[in-house]
Formats: structure tokens, sequence, C-alpha cells
């Protein structure tokens, strides 16, 4: 079952408020995975108070590990359309905004569930965003975390004009 988004604003109701993202791309993502839990139960998942925990985002390797996996389970590409939209007009005041469902009226289908990791969860909220927010809050700090959490390269290994014996 889908219900439908308008993009007039009259009868929506509007929920949340403005948040302060230490800039930092753990905290970040953080902050991502939290808006995330305001439109979708995620509560089965393992971790998931610490992993939103954007103000305490300290988190050791193993747990970025687990979060850029989660961010990487819960993109923007696989919600877009069903729980995310990116749609400035729906921002006026702020990058993000949530509406909650019972308010939403005309032209954007709005998935009542989507499946995340193999299993069907339940669309509670939506959110719409700005690009901006989509750049900071996600796709600059996943790439950055990404590119940190890979191991270093090995030395290159120093050609020798020695000889070689076979």
């Amino acid at each position: 079952m889908a219900a439908v988004m308008g993009r007039v604003q009259v009868g929506m109701e509007r929920f949340g408020e403005s948040a302060t993202i230490p800039n930092n791309p753990k905290a970040r993502l953080m902050y991502y995975v939290d808006c995330l839990c305001s439109v979708l139960d995620l509560s089965s998942i393992d971790d998931i108070s610490r992993l939103r925990n954007y103000k305490n985002y300290w988190l050791s390797d193993d747990m970025t590990a687990k979060l850029i996996a989660l961010c990487l389970v819960l993109s923007p590409d696989k919600l877009e359309g069903k729980c995310i939209f990116q749609d400035d007009d729906m921002c006026p005041d702020t990058a993000n905004e949530f509406y909650k469902l019972s308010a939403v009226t005309s032209t954007l289908a709005v998935s009542d569930s989507v499946v995340i990791g193999g299993k069907r969860t339940r669309v509670q909220k939506i959110m719409c965003y700005e690009m901006r927010w989509l750049q900071s809050n996600y796709l600059t700090p996943l790439e950055e975390l990404m590119r940190q959490m890979r191991p270093p390269s090995p030395p290159p290994r120093p050609s020798s004009p020695g000889c070689n014996i076979l």
C-alpha cells in the first residue's frame, strides 16, 4: 500500500527539531542514521542506539566498520521515493524536514514499508531533504570514512639494479 505526498504544505504536519551536528564524518553519518530512525523502525538492528548517538561519536574501528556497513544498507538510492525525498520545496526552513504520514496528501508516492537487509521495515514517517544535506551528512562523510578505514597500501618495493637469481 502507498500513501501519496503533495508539494502543497496545506494540511501537512511537520515534526522534529533543529540539531547541531559535530563537524566529524562519524558524527554526520550517525546523524544520518538517527534521521532514518525517525522515519523507519530500525530498532531490531544490533547497536542501533549507539550508531545513532551522533553527539557521542567516538567509535572503535569495529563499530565504525559497522556504521559504514549500515549506511551502505541504508543508502539513499534504496530509500529515495519510499521514505525519503529530495525536494527543496518541502524544506522551507532547513536542509531536511520530517513529516508525519497521517498529514501527507498528493503527488509523490510513499511506500508503507521498505526492505532493509532482507527484512520488511515499516515506514512510520517521511523525510524530505535538500541535496546539500545529503552531501554533508551522507556522501562526503561516507567517502571520507571509507578512505580512512581502507588499509594502507604497501610501500613500493625498490627495484634493485642487482642481478636476479633464477
